[in-house]
């Protein structure tokens, strides 16, 4: 990463004068793997965490209507 106004290398091709590229690119490379692979676990890690809070919710409530409703209160302080 640069700071600000820092200067940036630039690689020009003699044979293609418009096709410029940072001389950084391996890092660039490596990088965008990160971000592609951030983006598909991401949200895989997101619905498993999601489905993992809601089953383990259902369990609670199933416990919950199992004992009777004095040991929701109970458990709650109420």
């Amino acid at each position: 990463m640069y700071a600000e106004e820092d200067p940036v290398a630039v690689v020009y091709d003699g044979a293609h004068p418009r096709d410029a590229d940072f001389a950084d690119r391996p890092n660039r490379r490596s990088d965008d793997d990160s971000v592609e692979i951030r983006s598909v676990v991401g949200p895989i890690l997101l619905w498993a965490g999601l489905a993992g809070v809601l089953g383990f919710g259902a369990v609670i409530v199933v416990d919950w209507k199992r004992r009777g409703r004095g040991a929701a209160g109970s458990i709650l302080g109420g």
